[in-house]
């Protein structure tokens, strides 16, 4: 579960709300990010995405990786390295390829 504390659409009482519903039907929470987030063109809504870039990714790619029990080195490099060992067999290549992190 991932969530920013100061979503100005979503209030956080969604996600800890949902995290207490999982927890009392006995699921297994794998991991719950409540983070700090900063202004991203005028939101703050399914912003820390952005502005939380590397982070967000390596979580979200650890996680499909035990999913899938895909080896975590596939994580390795960025999304922009996974995209082009994903695609390499595609033709052509990616284009444009993906931007890099914003900073914060």
């Amino acid at each position: 579960v991932t969530h920013a504390k100061d979503d100005t659409v979503s209030p956080v009482s969604e996600a800890t709300g949902y995290i207490e519903h999982l927890k009392a039907k006995s699921y297994q929470l794998k991991e719950q990010w409540i983070v700090d987030t900063s202004d991203c063109g005028g939101t703050k809504h399914v912003s820390h995405q952005l502005t939380h870039q590397s982070e967000y990714y390596k979580k979200l790619c650890a996680f499909w990786s035990d999913v899938f029990r895909t080896p975590a080195t596939n994580c390795e490099g960025g999304p922009v390295k996974l995209a082009n060992r994903t695609n390499s067999a595609l033709s052509p290549p990616l284009s444009p390829p993906l931007s890099p992190p914003l900073s914060p």
